[in-house]
């Protein structure tokens, strides 16, 4: 029986999931580069056409465990406009996003 690879997923893909960007926005309150909120267009193209759609199931569990990593607090701070770095900070419960993946 030949064992099929699940795909590496990036940084990228683990984001995606939240419906954000990598962390590309330099944000003064935090100190550091925060995700901006993708476009209804761009979640969707994430979640149905990239490595993402092989297996939403390990797509989830490889977000949980790199986010438990990166973020031990559970919640990740962006901004919704990735055009200006003024626009306000905004934050998400990530495991509460996560499990709303794919519902």
């Amino acid at each position: 029986m030949k064992m099929s690879r699940l795909p590496e997923l990036t940084t990228r893909h683990h984001y995606a999931l939240l419906g954000l960007s990598e962390p590309t926005i330099y944000d003064d309150v935090v100190g550091s580069h925060v995700p901006h909120q993708l476009s209804s267009a761009e979640h969707k193209f994430m979640l149905e056409e990239s490595l993402i759609s092989a297996d939403l199931t390990h797509a989830r569990h490889e977000a949980e465990r790199f986010f438990s990593r990166e973020y031990p607090n559970g919640h990740v701070y962006y901004k919704r406009s990735r055009w200006t770095a003024s626009s306000p900070l905004h934050v998400m419960s990530i495991n509460k996003e996560l499990n709303q993946v794919g519902c």
